[in-house]
């Protein structure tokens, strides 16, 4: 996913690393999903995916194996990012607006629609 990369090669470019960086990813969609992955590999810490019926937050950060989890839900019909909770103990499902409240080091949007309303 080139936008993760290109977020690593900009850190790189201060003396920084993408490495253990919270990210809040917003959206839930393929392009999200695909985004989060990558962030994954690359060391970073994706916290956050929404749609339109809100965001999940996982404090701890997305691993691997939870953003299957997340692709495996919202490849069901109709199905909404809040369903995530029934997989995770420490996971939290919010209000739209609240996303922007929760500490991170960077944010990648991935809505289809506008930011500021958490659509797909």
């Amino acid at each position: 996913m080139g936008i993760a990369y290109f977020a690593k090669r900009l850190l790189e470019e201060k003396g920084q690393s993408l490495a253990g960086k919270r990210c809040l990813v917003t959206g839930s969609n393929a392009t999200a999903l695909a985004l989060a992955e990558k962030l994954v590999e690359l060391g970073a810490i994706p916290v956050t995916f929404s749609d339109s019926s809100g965001f999940i937050y996982e404090p701890t950060g997305f691993d691997a194996a939870k953003v299957k989890t997340v692709q495996k839900i919202k490849a069901e019909r109709g199905a909404r990012v809040g369903r995530y909770i029934i997989a995770s103990t420490a996971a939290k499902f919010n209000e739209p607006a609240s996303m922007w409240t929760i500490p991170c080091d960077l944010v990648f949007t991935c809505s289809t629609d506008q930011v500021h309303n958490n659509n797909e």
